[in-house]
């Protein structure tokens, strides 16, 4: 469910950027920023596979005590099984999106269609998922002609996390690195964020932390995207990695950084 449609035109935040809430963002700079995203279309079956390989080791562990006859034809045919099942639907690893300052606009590339959208009329939106809880993730939308908006999550989590996100991309482009970020006192922040930090949800994540076992090896298995049957890692292209990386304005950053270090001798 859509909550907020927050551009076009670039809607003013509701709340400052805060200090240490940031969005998924590396690699910034003056001209650019690069934004880890999910991707939402495609499904990876990581999580699968590592509950298949959890179910295989159980076999083993309740195979003396009666419950599984033969562990190993249990593990023999699911283990062919799952790794199949990963290596056939492990997504591709997609490049993140950008956020260009110099020429104001957002890209996106699948390693088919290279979306580049200006800032300006960037589809911007949040969406509330509420299963397995409510979840608000910030999304940006690249328009697709024929087809609905490719819609890409860009930060999120709390309801004030995703304004929070927002307000870092708008004073991100309005100021680049020098943006304005603020404290937040915790009797300002919202009530799921004071909840979290409460001594019952203080318990409950350390009672529930071995299961976060299942996620870690989840996102390291999505990450071995070279296993893949349906190829590598996808690069942007040149005309992207020009206004990027090959900015003139990154180069006279990058002599100005070097004229300092000659300065101190260094």
């Amino acid at each position: 469910m859509v909550t907020e449609v927050l551009s076009p035109p670039p809607a003013a935040p509701k709340l400052p950027a805060e200090r240490g809430v940031y969005p998924p963002v590396f690699g910034a700079n003056d001209v650019f920023l690069k934004i880890a995203h999910g991707r939402g279309e495609r499904l990876n079956h990581a999580d699968l596979v590592v509950l298949l390989v959890i179910a295989t080791i159980s076999g083993f562990l309740l195979a003396p005590s009666g419950f599984i006859s033969s562990p190993w034809l249990f593990a023999v045919s699911l283990g062919p099984a799952a790794l199949f099942l990963f290596l056939l639907t492990v997504s591709r690893q997609f490049p993140p999106v950008r956020l260009n300052r110099a020429t104001r606009e957002a890209y996106y590339f699948d390693g088919k269609t290279l979306y580049r959208e200006p800032w300006e009329t960037l589809l911007v939106r949040i969406r509330v998922t509420f299963l397995p809880s409510s979840t608000y993730i910030l999304q940006f939308g690249f328009r697709r002609p024929g087809k609905g908006p490719l819609w890409i999550g860009v930060g999120g989590g709390y309801e004030e996390t995703a304004h929070r996100h927002w307000a870092f991309y708008c004073a991100y482009m309005e100021k680049g690195m020098d943006l304005e970020m603020v404290e937040v006192p915790y009797e300002q922040r919202s009530k799921p964020r004071q909840e979290q930090d409460s001594l019952f949800m203080f318990i409950i994540d350390r009672v529930t932390y071995p299961l976060e076992f299942v996620t870690w090896a989840s996102i390291a298995l999505a990450r071995t995207s070279w296993l893949s049957l349906r190829g590598g890692p996808i690069e942007y292209p040149q005309e992207i990695i020009d206004v990027c990386e090959n900015n003139p304005l990154l180069a006279e950053e990058r002599k100005t950084d070097e004229s300092a270090i000659k300065d101190t001798g260094t």
